[in-house]
């Protein structure tokens, strides 16, 4: 396990090049790595890199930058299996707008959808849809408020929050037609697997809304997931780039499955723990062949 933040002040990454090939090397802990041999990588949220406290104030922006642009020559070029994806990938896979058009365009049903920061654009979406609104951010629902850090969770737009819309034209947001709702699946994608489970949301007013608030305390099963709904998340990763996703639905009163979102990085041992699905095994055994078949494969064995 290897964070980038450690780089350059607590690691030494060197790319050599002759006439043969290129060598590249991570030393970190006492170990050096021969990046050649990676197969496979997991790819977490990582740290910008930090530099060593040796290096005047004034240019350790400077020297971070030069840093970054080292770590991003050496991840691009790494011919290994990435999950859930490349890095560049991963984050652009992160868009809102970026997964309606690609969910919409595989064939997953997405709800009626504004995103916006024109307030009138706004009422004239509430007044549409008769009032049945929510409210989303497009990305990391962090808020910092009076020094502390909070959630923000999609939001059931009432009439009494229409006084604050023209806040809208200060930071966009996104305003989704309310789904009805008869269960919540998590639908996770490893390779050409795909594990589904179930939350009965509507069981508790507390997460009737939005089931984080209170996933706890309501029943999480395996989900056997429609055929056709499962081809077209396997369809949605791959054109996503990524190999691995955490997919959001809805599943309305009359059986209709709704996408909402996809998390490139999504957790998913909650899913595993609960309903009883095999994803650490089928992440472990796609890393170890290096590849994205439901078997594995891919002649990796002997790479690390």
């Amino acid at each position: 396990m290897f964070d980038p933040s450690r780089f350059p002040a607590e690691a030494r990454l060197s790319v050599a090049y002759d006439r043969a090939k290129a060598r590249t090397t991570l030393e970190f802990d006492g170990l050096e790595l021969d990046l050649a041999r990676v197969s496979a990588v997991w790819w977490q949220k990582a740290n910008v890199p930090k530099v060593s406290a040796l290096v005047p104030p004034e240019q350790r922006d400077w020297a971070a930058r030069q840093a970054t642009a080292l770590l991003d020559g050496v991840w691009e070029g790494l011919t290994a299996l990435w999950v859930p994806g490349r890095r560049r990938q991963a984050e652009a896979a992160d868009g809102k707008v970026r997964q309606l058009e690609v969910a919409q365009r595989v064939g997953l049903k997405v709800p009626r959808t504004l995103v916006t920061n024109d307030p009138e654009q706004a009422l004239c979406f509430y007044d549409a849809c008769e009032g049945r609104v929510v409210s989303k951010v497009l990305r990391d629902g962090r808020v910092t408020r009076d020094g502390e850090t909070h959630l923000a969770y999609t939001h059931v737009v009432r009439r009494r929050d229409l006084q604050l819309l023209p806040s809208v034209a200060l930071a966009p947001v996104i305003f989704q037609e309310f789904v009805p709702k008869r269960l919540e699946l998590r639908v996770t994608v490893v390779g050409e697997r795909v594990f589904t489970a179930a939350l009965d949301s509507q069981a508790s007013p507390f997460a009737r809304e939005d089931v984080r608030r209170a996933d706890h305390l309501v029943a999480c099963t395996p989900h056997a997931l429609a055929p056709e709904a499962e081809a077209s998340c396997l369809r949605l990763v791959r054109e996503l780039g990524l190999t691995f996703g955490a997919i959001d639905m809805v599943v309305t009163p009359d059986g209709e499955h709704t996408f909402l979102e996809i998390n490139p990085g999504g957790h998913w041992a909650w899913a595993e723990a609960r309903a009883g699905l095999p994803i650490a095994d089928a992440i472990a055994e796609m890393m170890v062949h290096g590849s994205v078949a439901p078997n594995g494969g891919g002649g990796c064995d002997e790479r690390v």
